[in-house]
């Protein structure tokens, strides 16, 4: 954040000195993300889960300052949504009334997705240069994380259906990883057997509901990366940008990032991959 801050300061300085002009605008378009990082694998190695590709926008205004008709800076104020989308199919676990000193533990098989949009106020310094009516750029951005909110189903089926009500357990998920407490859920419960204990599952389940404690969100405050693009002017004022950003940062935390197909000695397991954001950016622009 302080280099971040450096180079602002930099730029700022050089262009007081320089004989340039500032321009302003807004933009607005869509974000194609994912997050990359390992994969979780069964005790054959086979890949169980999956990273898909989740879908946001961003709007935003932007600051320019021209050094001379081909060189410049640009600086973005955004509100920009990142994600993924995860699945997983494979042999997993469920836990039942985790904040509760009766907590139980069953193994069976999961089959869920959840997509995940994360909303960060984003801001990108990127330095550019012009070519007719192409525009190449680079730079970095920072961001904060200012909203965080999955949905999706999940099935788990039991591996020992000895006593169960029904064969297979199917659930809403609304995550709202910034709020949501261990063991919350939404809607009205319906009862389960679990190792011959009667529990009640919420039909909504939240994203920290098979958690039995929880003082830290899954996904990291802050993130920053760099960038790399394109735009395409069709006049002075108007034009459009393609790019790519790819994050330096671990967005997930890795003591609140769980394993969903490993369990030592009864005990569930973090995970400490690196999830970092990549997206690509599509914006319409203009300035003035």
């Amino acid at each position: 954040m302080k280099l971040y801050a450096f180079l602002f300061a930099t730029l700022f300085t050089l262009s007081l000195q320089a004989q340039g002009e500032f321009g302003f605008g807004f933009k607005a378009g869509l974000n194609f993300s994912e997050m990359t990082g390992d994969l979780e694998t069964d005790a054959q190695g086979m890949a169980v889960e999956s990273m898909g590709q989740a879908i946001g926008f961003s709007v935003g205004v932007l600051a320019n300052y021209s050094f001379t008709d081909m060189f410049g800076v640009r600086s973005e104020l955004l509100y920009s949504q990142k994600g993924r989308v995860i699945g997983y199919d494979g042999p997993s676990y469920f836990v039942f009334d985790a904040t509760t000193p009766t907590s139980t533990i069953i193994t069976g098989d999961r089959d869920y997705s959840v997509g995940v949009i994360n909303s960060y106020l984003e801001i990108p310094l990127l330095g550019y240069v012009r070519l007719g009516k192409f525009e190449l750029m680079g730079g970095g951005y920072v961001s904060g994380l200012i909203n965080s909110s999955g949905d999706g189903r999940l099935t788990f089926t039991p591996a020992a259906r000895q006593g169960t009500n029904f064969d297979e357990l199917e659930v809403t998920l609304d995550y709202r990883y910034l709020r949501d407490n261990a063991g919350e859920g939404r809607g009205v419960t319906r009862p389960f057997v679990a190792n011959g204990i009667g529990v009640d599952v919420f039909e909504t389940l939240g994203a920290y509901y098979e958690y039995d404690e929880n003082d830290k969100n899954l996904y990291q405050f802050f993130d920053a990366g760099v960038i790399g693009g394109l735009s395409f002017y069709f006049n002075e004022g108007f034009f459009l940008n393609a790019r790519v950003e790819y994050g330096l940062m671990d967005t997930t935390r890795d003591e609140v990032d769980r394993s969903l197909s490993e369990i030592i000695n009864g005990e569930i397991q973090t995970r400490s991959d690196q999830d970092q954001n990549f997206t690509i950016h599509t914006s319409v622009a203009f300035r003035f």
